[in-house]
């Protein structure tokens, strides 16, 4: 993935800026996971702005395999549970926002695992239905944003 981020910047040439749209895993700077963020901050330095997403609740679209077909749903993302990442901004921040992590002294808290939302594409699906993973906040993204009520996207 971080491969092909730097054939496409090589291709449109210098000056070009790209925002790369993935799921949270893929994005992570985080240096114990390797994924393709953690390249591309090899890579590009500064100049690669790890920003992972956060929600409280709302709905998703989703995918399932029926008879070998893809068919796609809404699925419903219940309120966070307490003591989630997700809940503390509910209850403390209330409404969308961002949050830049990048140059500024950040609580200690971010510096400790937190639970945050982690909806794969193959959340609802059988042995898919895991809504957290632990992320230490600050070594994983540059900056979050906060959606309190997230809503699927609507396939074209």
């Amino acid at each position: 993935m971080a491969e092909n981020v730097g054939n496409i910047l090589e291709i449109e040439g210098k000056g070009v800026k790209m925002v790369l749209s993935a799921h949270n895993g893929h994005l992570t700077k985080f240096i114990k996971q390797k994924e393709a963020g953690y390249w591309l901050k090899q890579i590009y330095g500064s100049k690669y702005y790890a920003l992972g997403y956060e929600f409280n609740q709302g709905q998703t679209l989703g995918f399932d395999f029926i008879n070998d077909e893809l068919v796609f749903r809404d699925l419903t993302i219940e309120p966070s549970k307490n003591g989630t990442f997700g809940f503390l901004l509910s209850t403390s921040v209330g409404q969308d926002c961002f949050i830049d992590f990048e140059g500024k002294r950040m609580p200690e808290w971010f510096s400790q695992k937190q639970l945050c939302s982690d909806i794969l594409g193959c959340y609802g699906q059988k042995g898919c239905k895991q809504r957290y993973t632990k992320v230490i906040l600050t070594e994983s993204y540059d900056g979050i944003i906060y959606i309190d009520k997230t809503e699927a996207a609507i396939r074209i």
